[in-house]
């Protein structure tokens, strides 16, 4: 139990979250990795590509963290919503809401910002299962970012 319990814990390895957060997800394909580095500081981008905006994550995320000068993280990035994580269970679970997590060396946190794409329902037919007889009107869900 308390070695369960310990996997959740975040530690002062950079590397050991990134691998635990990785392993949280069963090395899914869907959990994306980008390496920037941030005053100095090595850091980490952790996301779930299938739910998450890659214009959004590149030009309000990353950009910014990579022309940063001096400051805080939160103070750096131009979202309004930012949360921290202080385990890797609630980091995980909020990735898969949309966050994109955030790690940085020297930081006992995670911090997580939006990244999620939008999903428009729409009514009309399906393109990839028509159908002859019956109806020909059903909900299709796009995802826009």
């Amino acid at each position: 139990m308390d070695m369960q319990q310990d996997a959740y814990l975040i530690s002062e390895q950079i590397e050991t979250n990134i691998q635990n957060l990785f392993q949280y997800f069963h090395s899914s394909d869907d959990v994306r990795s980008r390496a920037f580095t941030m005053q100095g500081l090595k850091g980490s981008l952790i996301y779930l590509s299938t739910i998450t905006d890659i214009d959004k994550l590149q030009s309000d995320i990353l950009k910014p963290l990579q022309q940063s000068g001096e400051g805080r993280l939160e103070d750096i990035l131009p979202i309004l919503n930012i949360e921290l994580a202080t385990d890797l269970k609630t980091a995980a679970t909020r990735m898969l809401q949309g966050k994109c997590a955030i790690l940085l060396e020297q930081r006992m946190d995670i911090v997580l910002v939006d990244a999620s794409a939008r999903v428009a329902h729409s009514v009309g037919e399906p393109q990839n299962e028509q159908t002859i007889r019956g109806s020909h009107v059903g909900f299709v869900d796009d995802v826009y970012p």
